[in-house]
């Protein structure tokens, strides 16, 4: 493997590792007793909120990475989730992954709380909406699963 190779894909793994220690600091957050499955239409509570919208946006950094796009490239983007999002989706439909599938409007309100800050400040959202915990967490694990970050991490998801 070529050092470019190997940089490129220490970055794809590095980002996608960060990714899931957001999304599984969320989840011992509350306990552990987040599960894997559907978890209905709870309000989140915005600190585990702010670790899944880190987890969504590493998770699609990892995942442009992969497909060629450098550090640079990458930081360029910032915290808008939503402009990360319209480019994994192209790479995606090129690749059938899972970020074809993901909800605009949920992923257009998790950015306006990611990239304002929302979360991390206790404000008012610009868009004055909140997704449910449930499409926060489908949003976060199928971007996990989407980058590969879940696929060495199942000990941890039990």
């Amino acid at each position: 493997m070529g050092e470019n190779v190997e940089k490129k894909m220490e970055l794809v793994q590095s980002l996608a590792d960060l990714a899931f220690i957001y999304f599984d600091a969320a989840r011992k957050a509350e306990g552990g007793r987040i599960p894997l499955t559907d978890v209905g239409d709870l309000q989140a509570d915005p600190a585990i909120m702010n670790l899944m919208s880190h987890s969504i946006e590493l998770s699609m950094k990892s995942y442009l990475a992969l497909h060629d796009y450098n550090r640079r490239q990458i930081r360029e983007f910032g915290h808008d989730i939503l402009l990360l999002y319209g480019h994994c989706r192209v790479k995606s439909e090129e690749w059938d992954t899972g970020f074809a599938e993901l909800d605009l409007a949920t992923v257009t309100i998790i950015s306006d709380l990611h990239k304002n800050m929302v979360l991390r400040y206790l404000e008012e959202p610009k868009l004055g909406l909140a997704p449910t915990f449930n499409r926060f967490y489908r949003t976060s694990l199928s971007c996990l699963e989407s980058c590969g970050a879940i696929e060495n991490q199942h000990e941890f998801l039990q």
